[in-house]
């Protein structure tokens, strides 16, 4: 299972999602609607990575949070 660090820049209307993978370096740049579905979506399609994700703390930190635990299955580890 590959190691995906993921940089996250809430806002209200789209968010954007900077992944790394630790082991090539090879980058991978995602902007999407801040709703549960489209993030989960998203994420389903990295389901045989492990990532850990990083994001700044916020009036939205609360909503990321939930969404990534959600999504326990591809989580590593949350910093906020």
């Amino acid at each position: 299972m590959r190691l995906l660090s993921c940089g996250i820049d809430v806002h209200y209307g789209n968010s954007n999602f900077h992944f790394i993978n630790e082991e090539t370096k090879k980058e991978c740049y995602r902007v999407i609607p801040t709703e549960r579905t489209h993030i989960s979506d998203m994420l389903g399609e990295f389901n045989e990575n492990r990532i850990q994700y990083a994001f700044e703390t916020g009036t939205m930190a609360r909503f990321m949070y939930g969404v990534m635990k959600s999504n326990a299955p591809y989580s590593g580890n949350l910093h906020a």
